[in-house]
C-alpha cells in the first residue's frame, strides 16, 4: 500500500513510541491539552492513535523499520477516519463525514473503500442539498464527485450501482443504465451483499432511459428499453411485492405505451397489497380516466371499495371522482345532481371511518350541497336551489360562503342568482324574501337590503294594481280572462 508523507500528528506519535522503545517510561502528561479519545467530525481534529497494537509498532521502531511503522500507523488512521465518516453519514452530517474521507484519501489515495465512501457521502450530500434547496451548482458538484470516485473503483458491483445512482441524479439516463448493467454483470460473476437493491437501481435507470428515448422519438431504442424496463420491474416485484413504488412505476411504463388496461390491472393489484398508498390511487384515477373518462375511474374506485369494504382512502377517492365528474357536467350545462348526492354520502362515510379526514371531507360535503343548488338552478327549480344553498349552513358554520374558484360560486352568490331568477319571473315577494335572507346573513352588505327593498316595493306596486283590478271586477267592471279565471268568475267578462 502506498502512503502519503507522514503528517505532523504522526511524527509526534512516532516520537512517543521511540521514547518508549529507548526504555524511558514517562508518566502520562497531566494536561488538558491531551489528545481526544475519539475522532470528531470537526476540522479541528488532531487524531490520536486508536485500537493500536502498540507492542507491534514499538517493536518495528526498535528494529528501525520506520517505514513499516509509518505504514501501520497510517492504516490505523485511515480505518478510523472511514469508521467515523460512516457514523457521520448515518447521523445526517455528510459534509462532516466527507472531511474525514478526504483525510483518509490524502493518506491512501488508492484505497477503494475510501473511494466508495467518498461516492456514497457525496450522493448523501447532494440529496441533502436537494431537500434543503441548496444551489444547483453545489448539488451538481457533489454528484460529479460521486460519479468520479465510483468510476475509479474497478470491477466492483457496489461502485457500479453507486455510479448509476449518481449519473441518474445528474440526468444522464443512458450512462446510468450502462453502469447499472455493469453492476448486474459484476453480481453474476461474484455475488455480494449490497446496501442497495440492484434491481431497483437498474429499474430506475432503465425507465429514465426509456422515457428519454420516447421523448426523442427513437422508436427502436424505446421498444428495446421498454422490454428491458418491464423485465427489471417485474424482477423487482419478486423481491419487493409490497413496495408501492414498483407497482406504480410498472403502471407508468404501460401508461407511456397507452396500455391502459394493463396499467389498471397492475395498479389494482398494487392497491390490494398497499391500500394506504395515495400515489397508486392517483395513478389509478389517471389511467382509467384516459381510458374511459370519469365514469371508468368511478367504476375502478367502486370495485376497489367492494374488495376493501370500509376503507377510508377508497371512499375518499370515489367521492372525489364523483364530485369532479358532477362539477364537469355542471359546467357543461348537463347537471347530474345525483353524483353530488352520492359523493356527499361517501365523504361522510369516509370521515366516520377516519376522523383525521373530517375537515377535508366536510369541506367537500358543503360544496356538494352547493353543487346540488346550482344543478337545480340550471333546471329552473328556484325553490329547490334556494333550499340547497341554505342547507350548506347545516354542514358548516358560514357554509354558504364556501366556494371553489373557477368552478363553483358560493352559496351566497347562488342565492343572489335565485333572487334574480324570481325577479325575472315577476315573483317579487319571493325575490324580496331571498335578498332579505341574505341581508340577515351578511348585514354588513348594504346591497342585500337595497335589493330586498326594491323587490318588496315592486311587489307592493303589483299588489296595489291587482287590488284595483279586483275591486273593479267586484263592481261589475270588465276584467281580463286571466284574472277572471284566477278569481273564479264564470261566464263572459262583464262590463
Amino acid at each position: 500500500m502506498s502512503l502519503s508523507p507522514v503528517r505532523p500528528g504522526l511524527v509526534s506519535a512516532l516520537s512517543l513510541f521511540a521514547l518508549t522503545a529507548c526504555g524511558s517510561t514517562p508518566e502520562p502528561p497531566q494536561t488538558s491539552a491531551a489528545p481526544p479519545a475519539t475522532i470528531p467530525g470537526s476540522s479541528e481534529v488532531d487524531t490520536p492513535l486508536r485500537n493500536v497494537e502498540g507492542a507491534d509498532i514499538v517493536r518495528l521502531i526498535q528494529e528501525g523499520d520506520y517505514e513499516k511503522a509509518h505504514e501501520e500507523l497510517g492504516q490505523i488512521l485511515v480505518e478510523g477516519y472511514l469508521e467515523d465518516a460512516r457514523d457521520l453519514f448515518e447521523g445526517g452530517a455528510p459534509e462532516d463525514g466527507l472531511v474525514l474521507v478526504d483525510r483518509a484519501l490524502s493518506l491512501d489515495p488508492g484505497n477503494d473503500a475510501a473511494r466508495k465512501l467518498k461516492g456514497a457521502g457525496s450522493i448523501r450530500l447532494a440529496e441533502k442539498g436537494i431537500s434543503e434547496g441548496l444551489s444547483s451548482l453545489v448539488v451538481e458538484g457533489a454528484l460529479m464527485d460521486a460519479l468520479d470516485y465510483y468510476k475509479r473503483v474497478d470491477r466492483d458491483a457496489e461502485a457500479r450501482f453507486g455510479a448509476s445512482r449518481a449519473a441518474w441524479l445528474l440526468g444522464r439516463p443512458e450512462e446510468a443504465l450502462q453502469h447499472a448493467r455493469d453492476g448486474m454483470s459484476s453480481l453474476r460473476e461474484e455475488p455480494v451483499e449490497l446496501s442497495v437493491v440492484p434491481e431497483r437501481v437498474l429499474s430506475e435507470a432503465a425507465f429514465s432511459a426509456y422515457t428519454s428515448a420516447r421523448s426523442k422519438e427513437r422508436g427502436e431504442d424505446a421498444q428495446q428499453l421498454f422490454s428491458e424496463t418491464e423485465e427489471a420491474l417485474s424482477s423487482l416485484l419478486g423481491r419487493e411485492a409490497t413496495d408501492p413504488w414498483v407497482w406504480g412505476k410498472l403502471a407508468e411504463l404501460y401508461e407511456w405505451e397507452e396500455m391502459y388496461d394493463d396499467a389498471r390491472s397492475v395498479l389494482e393489484r398494487g392497491l390490494d397489497r398497499a391500500p394506504e398508498d395515495t400515489g397508486l390511487f392517483e395513478k389509478l384515477g389517471r389511467v382509467t380516466r384516459k381510458a374511459g373518462g370519469s365514469p371508468a375511474a368511478i367504476e375502478a374506485f367502486v370495485q376497489f371499495n367492494e374488495r376493501h369494504a370500509d376503507h377510508p382512502l377508497g371512499l375518499w377517492y370515489e367521492a372525489k371522482e364523483r364530485f369532479d365528474f358532477a362539477t364537469q357536467n355542471l359546467l357543461a350545462s348537463t347537471p347530474t345532481p345525483e353524483q353530488y348526492e352520492e359523493a356527499e354520502s361517501l365523504f361522510a362515510a369516509c370521515r366516520e371511518l377516519e376522523e383525521t379526514y373530517a375537515d377535508s371531507c366536510k369541506g367537500y360535503e358543503v360544496m356538494c350541497r352547493n353543487g346540488i343548488g346550482w344543478c337545480l338552478y340550471q333546471a329552473g327549480d328556484l325553490a329547490g336551489a334556494s333550499q340547497a344553498f341554505r342547507s350548506m349552513e347545516d354542514v358548516l358554520e358560514r357554509g354558504m360562503e364556501w366556494k371553489i374558484d373557477g368552478q363553483l360560486l358560493s352559496g351566497v352568490q347562488g342565492l343572489e342568482f335565485v333572487g334574480g331568477g324570481y325577479n325575472d319571473k315577476a315573483q317579487y315577494v319571493e325575490a324580496g324574501d331571498t335578498f332579505s335572507l341574505l341581508q340577515d346573513y351578511q348585514p354588513e352588505e348594504a346591497r342585500w337590503a337595497n335589493n330586498a327593498g326594491f323587490f318588496y316595493r315592486d311587489a307592493a306596486v303589483e299588489l296595489e294594481f291587482r287590488g284595483r283590478r279586483l275591486c273593479h271586477a267586484a263592481h261589475g267592471g270588465k276584467v281580463s280572462e286571466a284574472l277572471a279565471a284566477e278569481i273564479g268568475l264564470t261566464g263572459e267578462p262583464t262590463g
